[in-house]
């Protein structure tokens, strides 16, 4: 008869589910974790990752994301924010290139007309946004990632290394070269005048490999319910 420690554990290949925790990100946000309540709205928003400067947080009530206990990613939980002045700041995080970006979001309803940026830097501004209808990445240089729908959930994931970065949607193939530009991520924030529920996300300060990076996009293909 097997003992009590030997079923705790589990028998035959059983194996622990995959979470990002394992990369040792620098930043990491998930809408589950490390959120601080001011009533209806989210006072702060500690980072996971190792970055100890990462943490995020907002004092103005009125600039304050919802916090959605039941979002439309997935029906898990996310900081929704307003399209105005919903935004989180504070982190001193500097990454400099390449880093390599993982996000989880639903856009507003006016993306296609509108200017949504979703992360970006206090000092270079407009890091990853939607605008216009298309996703697209700043760090010195604007460059198109592809379409974006209104209302529509996406995992969204970067390569930012100057001119030599790329992206992808959905599961998407990775798209073309894009010329980013060669700035850093400096005061990293969420987000500047995005609308919509914001799940995770995800920032490495280096080029995960192929590998990592389908493991990152299948964790939230499932955990977010996306295509």
């Amino acid at each position: 008869m097997p003992s009590c420690s030997a079923i705790g554990r589990g028998f035959g290949s059983h194996r622990e589910q995959w979470t990002p925790r394992r990369l040792k990100a620098p930043l990491w946000f998930r809408a589950d974790l490390g959120v601080t309540l001011n009533g209806a709205t989210v006072s702060a928003w500690a980072n996971q990752g190792t970055d100890a400067a990462g943490s995020l947080a907002q004092a103005t009530a009125d600039n304050q994301p919802t916090y959605t206990a039941v979002s439309s990613l997935g029906s898990r939980p996310a900081l929704s924010f307003d399209t105005v002045n919903d935004v989180l700041t504070g982190s001193s995080a500097n990454l400099a290139q390449p880093n390599f970006i993982a996000l989880a979001v639903r856009t507003a309803a006016d993306v296609t007309t509108g200017n949504r940026g979703v992360v970006d830097g206090a000092i270079a501004r407009h890091y990853v946004f939607a605008q216009d209808g298309s996703w697209k990445v700043f760090a010195g240089t604007v460059a198109v990632v592809g379409a974006a729908a209104n209302s529509a959930n996406y995992a969204l994931q970067c390569r930012v290394n100057g001119a030599a970065s790329n992206a992808r949607l959905n599961g998407s193939a990775w798209s073309g070269v894009l010329a980013v530009g060669p700035t850093a991520l400096q005061s990293f924030q969420v987000s500047l005048v995005w609308g919509g529920p914001v799940g995770e996300v995800i920032v490495l300060d280096t080029m995960p490999s192929a590998l990592i990076e389908d493991r990152i996009h299948a964790y939230m293909r499932v955990r977010y319910g996306l295509w």
